[in-house]
This record gives C-alpha cells, sequence and structure tokens, in this order.
C-alpha cells in the first residue's frame, strides 16, 4: 500500500483567460527550493474561454509538485478561490493570483514564518507584491 503525503502547504490559486501568464506562473512554482512533496498547487478556473485548461494540463505532467485542477462556468473570484479551499490539504493555506511570479524561496518562507509562529494561533503573512512590466 502506498501512503501519501499530505503537504504542509497548500497554493490555491484562481485563475481566468490567463493561459500565457500562468504559464510562467506555473515555472516559478516548480522552481521553489522546498521540497515538492511538502506542497501542493490547487488551480481553479473560473471558465476560462482560452487555453488556459491545455496550459495548466501539460503543466500537471510536469511540475514536480502535485497540481489538481479544477473549473467551471464563470462565477467570479470569490467562488472560484472557495471552491480551491475546500479540497485543500494541507495545514497551511496560501492564496495567490494567477500572475505571481515567485522568487525561488517564496513557499519555503512562507512556511518558515508560520513556524515561528503559535500553531493554534490564526496568522496571516504578506509579502511584497510587485507587477510585473510584462503585463498589461
Amino acid at each position: 500500500m502506498v501512503m501519501e503525503t499530505i503537504p504542509q502547504l497548500s497554493v490555491v490559486m484562481a485563475t481566468y483567460q490567463r493561459a500565457e501568464t500562468i504559464k510562467r506562473t506555473l515555472q516559478c512554482l516548480a522552481e521553489q527550493d522546498l521540497e515538492p512533496d511538502r506542497y501542493e498547487l490547487i488551480v481553479v478556473d473560473d471558465g476560462s474561454t482560452d487555453t488556459t485548461p491545455e496550459v495548466v494540463e501539460q503543466a500537471a505532467g510536469k511540475v514536480p509538485f502535485t497540481l489538481t485542477y479544477l473549473r467551471h462556468e464563470n462565477t467570479g473570484p470569490g467562488y472560484t478561490q472557495n471552491r480551491g479551499i475546500r479540497i485543500a490539504r494541507g495545514q497551511i493555506l496560501m492564496l495567490m493570483a494567477d500572475d505571481i511570479w515567485m522568487e525561488t524561496k517564496t513557499l519555503r518562507r512562507h512556511l518558515e514564518f508560520h513556524s515561528r509562529t503559535n500553531p493554534d494561533e490564526k496568522s496571516a503573512l504578506l509579502g511584497s507584491v510587485f507587477q510585473s512590466p510584462e503585463l498589461n
């Protein structure tokens, strides 16, 4: 019997019509210096009509972490994020936008922050986010 590892961190990303942007976002997540069995990514597509489904499905076979892809008809960002949150398995949850191109140390540092806080305490972390000049 194979025992599945429960990730420490669940990253939930809502997306809509971001096929080109999400390619790089997924690559940045694949290049994290955190061991890939310590995090999972849940991508929830809010009814994109571009090639977002194909981009995510292609990436799922290449990334070193567990990637779950959900898709539904366009309902809005709140419903979309909540759908991902409901299936998250990690003890710690990170919500991220589909156009965030993280530095390689981001997920590790996120877990380090939470390990320094009281595990029973509800804590949140907000880092610096800069809009990429490549995005419109």
